[in-house]
């Protein structure tokens, strides 16, 4: 619990740095990729990230206090 109550307020900044980006749209609108929304889907998976740590790191407080 020590351990994640020391390394958890780096690693949410180091997330916050690595945070997907949305790139530019194409002009003519056909997506250029097989999964047109995998943009939105990586910027979901990253949230949920940041989500996890942050809760781990709320009940390793209360554990500890």
């Amino acid at each position: 619990m020590e351990c994640i109550i020391e390394t958890t307020p780096q690693e949410l900044r180091e997330l916050e740095d690595e945070y997907p980006r949305p790139g530019g749209t194409r002009v003519d609108g056909i997506p250029g990729l097989f999964n047109p929304k995998a943009e939105e889907d990586a910027i979901i998976r990253h949230i949920e990230r940041i989500d996890t740590r942050k809760r781990k790191y709320h009940q390793a407080l209360e554990y500890m206090t």
